[in-house]
């Protein structure tokens, strides 16, 4: 008969086993769903499309609440974006147009790559939040860029769109030309990731141009491309759209994940439409149109 004592000590030493136990299956779990978690990031950082199919993209257009519509020229603006019936470097039919150019240009396949889906435009109910100052902590950085993203996706719920439904969603965001000071620190952005991007711009005649060729970069980054510039300077050879140019200076044309214009060493141009742009190299690798050579 064992005694009272041994009896306890045994029922201790049991219970600090399944303590143990308890907590080694929660480590390994924990490690296990990190994996998981980690696995599921590198396969969407990684995801290239395989352009068997056109790649369909909802693209939301928003205006901001301060920006009145009731204008004649604001919806002339708008409806010449949207949807005029010729693709012109200004409007939606023409960036699908510039990315079926590009597309045959590197691949000698025919075929659309890209198809829009428009909805909109509709009026913002509140102004986005604000980019995270360049100071802010991790956390305050990741709040504020997770509310940002959220503020996106309750529009696309608000309009009862399934962005999941879509290969790609993206966001232009149109603003008064008088609020371009307050909309300074708010840049288009894009994430290969969970393939969503925003496009801010101002609504004007000087605008509606290069709202398109940023249209175009961002969509590219949802792709896989990466930037092109260091700084305020486009990095050779791969953001250039001519690398091969002897001498490289200058350049005629942007590659479109630099946005500039190389002219001469240390001086660039900003292009001001998507036809001063042309897929690189680089870049028509990224997005999975040609094979690395490196």
């Amino acid at each position: 008969m064992y005694s009272k004592v041994t009896l306890r000590l045994y029922g201790r030493e049991r219970l600090r086993l399944c303590i143990r136990r308890a907590r080694q299956s929660i480590l390994f779990l924990a490690l296990f769903l990190i994996s998981i978690w980690g696995y599921c990031n590198y396969r969407a950082d990684n995801f290239t499309f395989g352009w068997t199919d056109p790649v369909r993209v909802m693209l939301l257009v928003v205006v901001d609440p301060n920006t009145d519509l009731a204008g004649e020229a604001r919806r002339g603006f708008l409806q010449r974006f949207l949807s005029s019936p010729l693709a012109s470097s200004g409007n939606v039919a023409g960036v699908e147009r510039w990315f079926q150019e590009e597309y045959e240009r590197h691949t000698s396949a025919s075929g659309r790559p890209i198809e829009f889906i428009v909805r909109g435009p509709i009026q913002a109910p509140a102004a986005p939040p604000p980019a995270p100052s360049a100071g802010a902590s991790f956390l305050e950085r990741w709040r504020g860029t997770q509310a940002f993203l959220d503020y996106f996706e309750e529009l696309g719920r608000r309009e009862k769109l399934v962005l999941e439904a879509y290969d790609v969603a993206v966001f232009v965001y149109f603003f008064d030309e008088s609020e371009t000071a307050r909309y300074a620190g708010q840049h288009s952005v894009a994430s290969r990731r969970n393939r969503r991007g925003v496009v801010f711009s101002p609504l004007g005649p000087n605008h509606i141009d290069r709202s398109c060729a940023l249209l175009a970069h961002e969509l590219c980054h949802t792709l896989g491309a990466t930037d092109k510039y260091r700084g305020h300077e486009s990095i050779f050879p791969d953001g250039f759209a001519e690398p091969d140019l002897r001498p490289p200076y200058p350049q005629e044309r942007a590659e479109i994940m630099a946005l500039a214009i190389p002219v001469a060493p240390g001086q660039e141009r900003r292009i001001e439409e998507l036809e001063d742009c042309v897929v690189g190299r680089k870049t028509a690798e990224e997005i999975g149109w040609r094979r690395s050579q490196r």
